[in-house]
């Protein structure tokens, strides 16, 4: 029997509360980790997507408004229609790993890195095909274009693609 001078714990009592502490603190670190391992793998999904997102959407406005188009299966060279900017070709190419815009105003050509290998999203692949058909007028022209390209971000793979029909080849 205890005597009423000695209200404490005991060792035993003391090495059970700190095992059980010790068993929750762990299950928690463990939870929060998963969290964040979470967080950032939607972070790099996101950030892939918004990449892809800008990158493809501009190629489609730059196509479906060109007035002419030459496509091989690594890049479109777009003729645009008349513009103030006196912009007269821009090409979109891939080619070792980075993917290059690349527009001449006049005698002057400017090259711009889209996406290269030194952050976290890479691309995997790129791809461009071509439809052959004839215009209004019945001349042989390009009526589409697709755009693939696989990006990959935290060692996944995202595939993305774009198709787009340019507007000057189109009856209404």
């Amino acid at each position: 029997m205890r005597s009423k001078a000695n209200n404490g714990f005991t060792l035993v009592e003391l090495l059970i509360a700190l095992a059980l502490m010790a068993a929750l603190l762990s299950a928690l670190a463990a939870g929060v980790h998963a969290s964040l391992q979470n967080y950032d793998e939607n972070d790099k999904i996101a950030q892939t997507t918004q990449t892809s997102r800008a990158v493809l959407d501009r190629m489609a406005s730059d196509l479906r408004t060109a007035d002419g188009l030459t496509v091989t299966t690594t890049s479109v060279t777009i003729t645009p229609p008349d513009n103030d900017e006196n912009l007269a070709k821009a090409v979109y190419s891939w080619q070792n790993g980075a993917l290059t815009y690349s527009q001449t105003i006049g005698a002057q050509t400017k090259s711009y890195t889209l996406l290269d290998g030194s952050g976290d999203v890479k691309i995997q692949s790129f791809s461009v095909s071509n439809q052959m058909g004839k215009d209004a007028k019945g001349v042989d022209c390009i009526v589409n274009v697709t755009i693939k390209m696989t990006l990959s971000a935290n060692g996944k793979s995202y595939p993305y693609s774009i198709s787009a029909a340019p507007r000057r080849n189109q009856t209404f």
